[in-house]
């Protein structure tokens, strides 16, 4: 049953470790309490739709190995997942239309390791130049690799001149980019296709030689620069 301020009040085991708000759209998982380490996010809760992923929810989750997001859900909040350290795995975030900020920020899942002596020894998960980008679903949730920032020496001629040249095209049929989540990044080029429908907030904040950003048909909504 519900309380008179909108929070679920949860009677099964099976989603005893959730807490929760309700609104008119659905529900929103506020806070994990539970100790899992496979954890399968419930699509419904007391009937209702479980829409949304609250800022923080799972925040510094040590237990953390996998989630399982269903297609009900389509935010996931600022540092929702944040610095869940050993988080492997996630599934499922079919439906996704916007990830805040640094929302799988720290964990192994990031990196596409299965342990931090891993990422530690292999210098390329680090310092290789490049970017991988990092899908849930077809939803940009993060990235891997190393760019620097706009001020690094050796992106310039001993005159001061920029040289750096880096062009970041976006596959077809991603459907978003978490927030900010380009933001500071010496890239000098992006290609995004029309499957994106919404350029989030301060996607390419700050990229300070960012010359051509190419936007296909098909793009609805742009972000807050």
């Amino acid at each position: 049953y519900s309380d008179n301020q909108g929070y679920i009040l949860l009677n099964w085991d099976s989603v005893s470790e959730f807490e929760c708000s309700v609104s008119d759209g659905g529900v929103t998982i506020t806070e994990y309490t539970g100790s899992g380490s496979e954890v399968v996010i419930p699509a419904t809760i007391e009937g209702k739709p479980v829409v949304s992923i609250g800022a923080e929810a799972f925040y510094e989750c040590a237990s953390l190995r996998s989630v399982t997001i269903p297609s009900s859900v389509t935010n996931i909040g600022d540092y929702a997942f944040g610095e869940c350290r050993e988080l492997r795995e996630v599934k499922g975030g079919e439906n996704l239309a916007r990830v805040g900020y640094d929302a799988f920020y720290g964990t192994l899942f990031l990196y596409g390791a299965d342990s931090w002596d891993e990422v530690y020894e292999n210098e390329d998960y680090e310092n290789e130049y490049g970017l991988d980008l990092v899908y849930v679903g077809n939803f940009i949730v993060g990235k891997r690799g190393w760019l620097g920032e706009c001020g690094n020496e050796e992106y310039y001629d001993e005159d001061g001149n920029w040289i750096w040249e880096y062009d970041l095209e976006i596959r077809e049929g991603t459907t978003g980019i978490a927030d900010g989540l380009f933001e500071e990044l010496p890239i000098t080029s992006v290609t995004v296709p029309g499957s994106v429908k919404r350029i989030p907030e301060y996607a390419f904040a700050a990229c300070c030689h960012l010359k051509n950003l190419i936007l296909d048909e098909g793009i609805e909504e742009i972000g807050a620069c």
